[in-house]
C-alpha cells in the first residue's frame, strides 16, 4: 500500500491519510473506493498489442489494419497550419487585413519580419515600419493573420487584425 501525503494541500486539519492499494483508494476512518482498470486485456501480455506504423502520402497505416488520414497543412514562415481541404467552410470564410500599429523595442527584428511577410526589400520594410500604422497584408484568412500576429508579438510589436471590406 502507498500512503498519500496531503500535508502540502490546504491545512489538513482533519489529519486523515489516503492510502492506495492496487485499485483501491481508502481514506483513514472512512470509505474505500475501487478505481476502475479500464483496460480490456484478458491475456495481460503487452507485447501482442504493439503495431507498426507506416506512412504513405497523407495517410498513416497500422500494421494490423486501420489508418488515419492526416489533414492537409500549409506553412507560413515555417509555422504549420491546417487547410480547409474539402472547402466545407470549417475554415473561416472571411478575409482580414494585418495592420502593424507599432514596432516596439525590437525594431530590427520587426523590420526583418516585415520583409519576410510582405516580400519587399529590406529598405522598403524599414520604410513601412517607420510609417506605422500600416497595412502589411490584405485579404488573408484568419489563421494566417493569427500566425503573423503571434510572430510580430513575439518581437514586441503591436498588430491589429481587421475584417477586409
Amino acid at each position: 500500500a502507498t500512503i498519500v501525503d496531503l500535508t502540502k494541500f490546504l491545512d489538513n486539519t482533519d489529519n486523515q491519510q489516503l492510502e492506495i492499494n492496487g485499485h483501491e483508494l481508502t481514506i483513514e476512518n472512512g470509505n474505500t473506493l475501487t478505481l476502475p482498470d479500464n483496460v480490456d486485456d484478458a491475456d495481460h501480455d503487452p507485447m501482442n498489442e504493439l503495431q507498426f506504423l507506416s506512412i504513405r502520402n497523407d495517410t498513416i497505416f497500422l500494421s494490423e489494419g486501420g489508418f488515419v488520414k492526416l489533414p492537409e497543412t500549409g506553412t507560413i514562415s515555417g509555422i504549420f497550419y491546417y487547410v480547409d481541404k474539402d472547402g466545407d467552410g470549417y475554415d473561416f470564410e472571411k478575409y482580414y487585413n494585418l495592420i502593424l500599429l507599432n514596432a516596439g523595442e525590437n525594431k530590427t527584428s520587426v523590420i526583418n519580419l516585415v520583409k519576410d511577410v510582405t516580400g519587399v526589400s529590406l529598405i522598403e520594410a524599414k520604410e513601412l515600419v517607420e510609417m506605422t500604422p500600416v497595412v502589411l497584408k490584405t485579404n488573408i484568412l484568419w489563421r494566417e493573420a493569427q500566425i503573423y500576429r503571434i510572430q510580430f508579438e513575439e518581437f514586441g510589436a503591436s498588430v491589429k487584425i481587421e475584417e477586409s471590406e
